[in-house]
């Protein structure tokens, strides 16, 4: 591509082939399951280690047993067309056998580290054409429903895909590639986050006691409103600083933005105030989606957002033609210039407006990526 425009998280949301292929049979298991069209069961058990099925729904244990081997589990369950799969937990001597209605596994290496927990999953097509046939004969609301929980999951619940380090088209993380430099010159590139990212992603921040005491909250800072503080470390960490360092390391122009608009309406939240300018909450002013906008302010913005993304998309530069004739300020390139000057972002909130990176924001993010020798930040307000 000559130019690409990429949107946050995408530079953290990467799969190893390991993880990858484990999420691919874990999917078409799941399809046979479903009894969906093509999807075949073939001979045998594909296993998941630190995964547990989930037990919590209603009625989707279908038995527990303290004694059973793993023959005497793969016995019971083959006999059992109603068996989607089994856990066994090492730890607790526990094997738990999970119906077919339920398709829901948790990653517990993503949330409580490594489980002497094993489950496995009837297996679905092995033959390379079998396999195809079933993907390609998915119910598309069914095949999107299985990302919602798969066994090689990661810290953000639901980024169960992502581009695979394969070592062919993808040979490290973009986030390592990023910093070694390794991005092909001539591609001009429009990235940006949004203020308050972290609402949804709180899960992200330093584990505290249910009983903490405020010493315990000032690794936030000194002055920091404890969840503020807490949601800003979450969505700089994941979001914001991989967006400004692949800005940074740019070879050709960076356009970067900074969201900050709060939505009055959100068919993903019922109340916005409690999220902000969440992550995601920039999509429909982009796409202009009125149904979600509402008059005046928000449909401002969202006509000049549309009109900048689409000039990117077509000429490489933002403010190019209808865009440029407006009253919106030029959006430069963030430059990385010797001096340090040139680094401006565009912010799109009730008003667009350029304005420099401050100085704090680039030590925060030196902090959580890595560099220039940050010591002793305090994370902020």
């Amino acid at each position: 591509f000559a130019r690409a425009i990429l949107q946050s998280p995408g530079l953290t949301q990467v799969k190893s082939m390991p993880d990858a292929t484990e999420n691919f049979e874990w999917t078409l298991a799941a399809l046979r399951s479903f009894n969906s069209p093509s999807c075949a069961r073939a001979p045998g058990y594909a296993g998941f280690k630190s995964v547990m099925l989930n037990t919590i729904a209603n009625n989707s244990v279908l038995r527990t047993s303290f004694t059973d081997t793993f023959a005497d589990a793969e016995e019971w369950c083959d006999h059992n067309p109603e068996c989607l799969g089994f856990t066994q937990n090492f730890d607790k001597h526990s094997t738990i056998y999970v119906n077919n209605a339920n398709f829901y596994v948790f990653d517990l290496e993503a949330f409580v580290g490594a489980q002497a927990t094993v489950t496995y999953i009837k297996r679905g097509p092995s033959d390379k054409q079998q396999r195809m046939d079933c993907l390609l004969n998915a119910d598309a609301i069914l095949l999107n429903s299985l990302t919602h929980a798969m066994p090689r999951d990661d810290t953000f619940q639901t980024d169960a895909y992502g581009p695979v380090v394969d070592g062919v088209d993808l040979k490290d993380s973009l986030m390592n590639l990023l910093n070694k430099g390794d991005i092909p010159q001539g591609v001009d590139i429009m990235v940006g986050s949004n203020l308050d990212e972290g609402t949804e992603f709180m899960a992200l921040t330093p584990p505290l006691e249910c009983n903490a005491t405020a010493s315990d909250f000032k690794k936030y800072g000194e002055e920091a409103q404890y969840f503020n503080a807490a949601m800003r470390t979450a969505g700089d960490a994941a979001i914001r600083c991989p967006s400004l360092r692949l800005a940074e390391n740019a070879p050709g122009a960076a356009f970067v933005y900074y969201f900050t608009m709060t939505p009055k309406l959100s068919v993903n939240f019922p109340n916005t105030s409690n999220f902000g300018a969440f992550h995601g909450a920039e999509v429909p002013f982009v796409f202009g989606d009125d149904f979600e906008l509402q008059p005046g302010a928000e449909r401002k913005l969202s006509k000049a957002m549309g009109c900048l993304w689409s000039s990117f998309a077509q000429t490489g530069n933002p403010s190019n033609g209808a865009c440029g004739s407006n009253s919106w300020p030029t959006w430069t390139p963030y430059e990385n210039n010797a001096d340090g000057s040139g680094k401006n972002f565009l912010e799109l909130g009730s008003e667009l407006k350029m304005r420099p990176m401050l100085e704090m924001v680039q030590r925060r993010c030196d902090f959580f990526l890595g560099g220039r020798g940050v010591a002793n930040i305090s994370v902020y307000v």
